[in-house]
């Protein structure tokens, strides 16, 4: 159900920010899952040592942080495009 609300939404982005938000679901999908079995097979079949594995669980960590990167970005540059005027400010405050 929420992954069809969710979908609804992201279709009714423009292209741009639409196409980044499938790419980074990719990346990070692909990277959890794709990469998990991947190096879940290996261990199973061979163990958690050794470079393979190593290999294997570092690159399924960065698939799923450059998922996330992504989306980020496609997330500060919708908000970019769609409120031209908008400003953030930081205060501190000393006591």
């Amino acid at each position: 159900m929420l992954l069809f609300i969710y979908i609804q939404f992201v279709f009714k982005l423009p292209k741009k920010t639409k196409k980044r938000i499938i790419i980074a679901a990719i990346l990070f999908i692909g990277g959890a899952m794709g990469l998990e079995m991947l190096g879940g097979n290996h261990a199973y079949n061979h163990g958690r040592e050794g470079l393979t594995y190593a290999v294997l669980y570092t690159l399924e960590e960065s698939l799923e942080m450059l998922g996330v990167i992504v989306l980020i970005y496609a997330l500060l540059t919708f908000q970019s495009e769609k409120f031209d005027n908008l400003e953030v400010g930081l205060t501190v405050s000393e006591k």
